[in-house]
């Protein structure tokens, strides 16, 4: 890259128009062609509010330039010029009107800085229509070929740099020179530049083997796996247009042609994005395994919208998955007889909440599953959905849904999303080894996929790597800082492993705005295990309730934090209406702390009953806390012999799992050794607990430390015990002041 390519300066970073990059210093970043377009409009425009029409109108030119498509823009822009503080310094959202790109000084375009300066070309910001095809194709391949070639979404451009080729399942291209059909200079010379670009583009892919002259087809002994690319260019009134032809090099069928238009002043950009189009279809075919020879039309379109909403879930975002599932909702409309479209959709709207099933849209996943055995389809991603929706509603065991995801694995074994929700189903059926062999196999296929780094860290963390764990999400979050379920996963490893520290540094530089309630409370949660009970109650404050039962869970949260256990009474007995199984025990808890166990231990009964729950059932992710607290109260009303049945299955469970991190125990078999009259090995295990980094003496459950803990004070070594776990928190306060930089800001 040489200096006089430069157009423009923008503080210390120079921009590069032509050559689609940006640089600082020796680090140099290349855009994609119409993100570099949006920078560059908003350099013309700078310290101007530009608003999205304003970007839709001279950028895009397109009605399919989606507010989505525009966000992303200006996300990857942010991105990539280090911009993502929560007060950003060049791109700044106006609400309601739009962005402006802010500047102290003049925006220099590079005209007398260098040395030999050529005058730079025009940047033109019209976007050629390739939504103007000659043959009639649907508007929404359109619109995704928009999306996916014109604005480059952010998953795709992030996963294509990390894949590792296999040099034999190359695509072997042959590009033809195009010719001019009118014999017109003007025409000879567009096709001439798209023969070229065509060559240039493909040839820097990782995934074809480009050959030149396709004339010679015949004296070269054909692989198999050979295509041609042909066609010719004309020109009719104001624009060129563009006929591409796509055929097998071994029979010299064609297998299916497009045209394209676009105005004679931007010829450039048509060819441009004809190239970039043929770029992303052979990408897709590539990394899909699509049968190029037997490809209709439509059954193309259709591949490349699946792949397109594969792309957009690999990232994770509710965003993108809500986007997903109206590319794929369009996509059933505009292809009836593409039954792989289906269940594709029914995976996107069970796992609309990214790392966690959608029980809101179960009625949706079982009309889908229905739609698809109508139509005898009963493909890979049939027996991935149906195995999860039935487990997800009780009509087959764990082990029946393992066999169902087995047969999607047989029949699509690289996909990735396959692999990975199959992983976390031996996970949860004990099966670490195997769990982790699928959860690595689908991170070697795409790097980046959040629902895999998510459950492999959940792995890891059970084995007890709570620090490979917790490096293996930072590292993904440094990248991806919105994604809601790697972040919920984070701070209960940074809670559940004592770093409370750690958990309130992190959650007060991301931008919270648009996350869930429950990450802001695990901030509240941060304050009150440290020991900062008024700043805990504070935060518990500002959360936004999103109920009148949350609203009365706060107000029960709050007034227990206070300890004012009999004002909170009314509060947490109306909280019990909670939905979530966990949040049925407000006012049980409640009557535990005012020291009225008889009541308490009823209440907790009766809390089960209503759930369903089966208290002898040992599966930790099953309201652990609870089970224990029951237990303790059993042991207070003298039932012993309930107490000790309840306790010996859980204690043979610890004996087999981790105490700290996910489903970590935690010192869940003191306050079980202490009920059942073990009060020594009951201290042993508080002390090995300690050991091990254990912390969460302040708990929020119990408005400090647990009831049954006023035992460990007849351990001679309690004082050392108390005085520890004080100075361990106390230098967690002053670490609060110092911001964890291991997410971006």
């Amino acid at each position: 890259m040489t200096e006089p390519d430069i157009e423009f300066v923008l503080d210390e970073w120079l921009i590069y128009p032509e050559k689609s990059a940006i640089k600082r210093n020796d680090e140099i970043i290349h855009l994609e062609p119409k993100i570099m377009e949006v920078l560059v409009y908003l350099l013309k425009n700078a310290n101007k509010v530009v608003s999205r029409e304003e970007l839709t109108e001279q950028v895009w030119q397109s009605r399919f330039a989606s507010d989505e498509v525009i966000t992303r823009a200006i996300s990857v822009l942010r991105k990539k010029l280090n911009d993502t503080g929560k007060v950003h310094r060049f791109i700044k959202t106006i609400p309601k009107h739009g962005y402006v790109l802010e500047t102290n000084e003049q925006v220099i375009e590079h005209n007398d800085a260098v040395e030999h300066h050529r005058e730079p070309e025009p940047v033109n910001t019209l976007e050629i229509q390739v939504n103007r095809f000659i043959k009639p194709l649907t508007a929404l391949l359109v619109a995704v070929f928009s999306i996916a070639i014109a604005i480059a979404i952010v998953s795709y451009q992030y996963f294509v740099d990390q894949r590792q080729p296999v040099a034999n399942d190359n695509i072997t291209l042959r590009i033809d020179d195009f010719t001019a059909t009118d014999k017109l200079d003007s025409s000879a010379m567009v096709a001439r530049v798209l023969t070229e670009q065509l060559l240039t583009t493909l040839s820097n892919s990782t995934v074809t083997n480009v050959i030149l002259n396709s004339s010679i087809l015949d004296d070269i002994t054909s692989s198999g796996n050979e295509f041609l690319i042909s066609g010719a260019v004309k020109e009719i009134n104001s624009e060129f247009h563009i006929n591409l032809h796509f055929s097998d090099s071994t029979t010299g069928s064609i297998l299916w042609s497009q045209s394209f238009a676009g105005e004679k002043a931007n010829w450039h950009q048509l060819v441009s994005n004809v190239s970039q189009a043929i770029e992303f279809f052979i990408q897709v075919a590539h990394k899909d395994k699509l049968d190029l020879k037997t490809l209709s039309l439509k059954t193309l379109q259709a591949a490349i919208l699946i792949h397109q909403a594969r792309e957009l879930r690999f990232v994770g975002s509710v965003e993108n998955f809500e986007l997903a599932i109206t590319i794929l909702q369009n996509a059933v409309l505009t292809y009836p007889d593409e039954h792989q479209i289906i269940t594709e959709l029914a995976l996107s709207y069970l796992r609309t909440r990214g790392d966690f099933f959608n029980p809101d849209n179960l009625p949706y996943v079982k009309r889908l599953i229905g739609q698809a055995e109508q139509n005898n389809y009963h493909g890979g991603v049939y027996w991935l959905v149906k195995g999860l929706y039935q487990l997800n509603v009780d009509e087959i065991d764990l082990p029946t849904a393992i066999s169902h995801l087995q047969k999607s694995q047989k029949k699509v074994p690289e996909n990735v999303e396959v692999l990975t929700l199959l992983a976390n189903l031996h996970r949860i059926n004990g099966d670490a080894a195997k769990a982790t062999e699928l959860a690595q196999k689908a991170l070697q296929l795409e790097p980046e996929f959040s629902l895999a780094v998510f459950y492999l860290a959940k792995l890891e963390s059970q084995r007890n790597n709570n620090v490979q764990a917790i490096n293996l999400l930072t590292t993904y979050l440094k990248k991806y800082p919105n994604n809601y379920g790697l972040s919920h996963l984070l701070v209960k490893l940074y809670n559940g492993t004592g770093k409370f520290d750690k958990t309130i540094n992190y959650l007060t530089q991301i931008n919270l705005e648009n996350q869930r309630e429950r990450l802001k409370e695990y901030i509240a949660d941060g304050y009150f295990f440290v020991g900062l009970t008024d700043k805990a109650i504070e935060t518990y404050l500002q959360v936004d309730t999103i109920s009148p039962t949350h609203q009365y869970q706060v107000q029960c949260m709050v007034l227990m934090l206070e300890r004012k256990f009999m004002q909170a009474s009314e509060s947490c007995k109306l909280a019990d209406n909670s939905k979530n199984p966990r949040g049925r025990f407000h006012y049980a808890r409640n009557l535990m702390l005012q020291g009225k166990y008889e009541q308490a231990r009823l209440r907790y009964k009766q809390s089960f009953d209503t759930i369903n729950a089966d208290i002898n059932g040992i599966n930790l992710q099953s309201l652990l806390d609870e089970k224990v607290d029951y237990i303790w109260l059993l042991s207070q009303a003298g039932e012993m012999k309930q107490a000790q049945q309840l306790a010996t299955p859980l204690l043979e469970v610890f004996k087999q799992s981790n105490r700290l991190g996910y489903l970590g125990y935690g010192i869940s078999d003191v306050v079980i050794l202490i009920a059942l009259g073990q009060e020594q090995q009951a201290f042993e295990a508080f002390s090995v607990a300690l050991d091990s980094g254990w912390l969460q003496w302040n708990h929020w459950l119990y408005s400090g430390p647990h009831p049954a803990l006023e035992r460990l004070k007849a351990d001679p070594r309690y004082e050392q015990w108390h005085n520890y776990i004080q100075q361990a928190l106390a230098n967690q306060r002053i670490k609060i002041s110092q911001p964890d930089n291991l997410v971006s800001r």
